[in-house]
């Protein structure tokens, strides 16, 4: 078959036919992503191991030299 005749070949999809494409391939990359995470293999970039740190901590001393 040649790539005029394919009807999966981008240049001969129609607009609704890429979009709809397109939206399978996007479904398939969450359900694969969402696979991964449940099983432990990937870390989430939004949800931190453990929670950062405060950022005004108590400390002994400052730049300065004087403490408080």
């Amino acid at each position: 078959m040649s790539s005029r005749d394919d009807p999966t070949v981008p240049c001969n999809m129609n607009e609704d036919d890429r979009h709809h494409e397109i939206a399978c391939l996007l479904a398939r990359g969450v359900l694969r992503l969402s696979d991964r995470l449940r099983s432990g293999l990937v870390v989430a970039h939004n949800q931190p191991e453990s929670p950062p740190p405060p950022l005004d901590l108590p400390g002994s001393s400052s730049p300065c030299g004087s403490t408080g």
